[in-house]
């Protein structure tokens, strides 16, 4: 699967929501901590969030279709 990104910040966006998302499934809290506080020195947390929201969005739409096909 081949990504593209529009700029060099969704690059960064996209690697450090992976990495907090990883910690939040293993419950690494002083990872996904770290990983924001270094989000908000470079100011990329308004876009991690946005990320995060959609994938979220795309689950829960995701959740939704399969019970009603069931």
């Amino acid at each position: 699967m081949t990504l593209t990104f529009e700029n060099d910040n969704d690059v960064i966006v996209y690697a450090l929501e992976k990495i907090i998302d990883h910690a939040r499934r293993n419950q690494y809290i002083f990872v996904a901590q770290s990983i924001w506080w270094i989000a908000s020195l470079i100011g990329v947390t308004d876009s991690i969030v946005i990320h995060i929201n959609n994938k979220r969005l795309q689950f829960e739409g995701n959740q939704a279709s399969s019970e009603v096909r069931q």
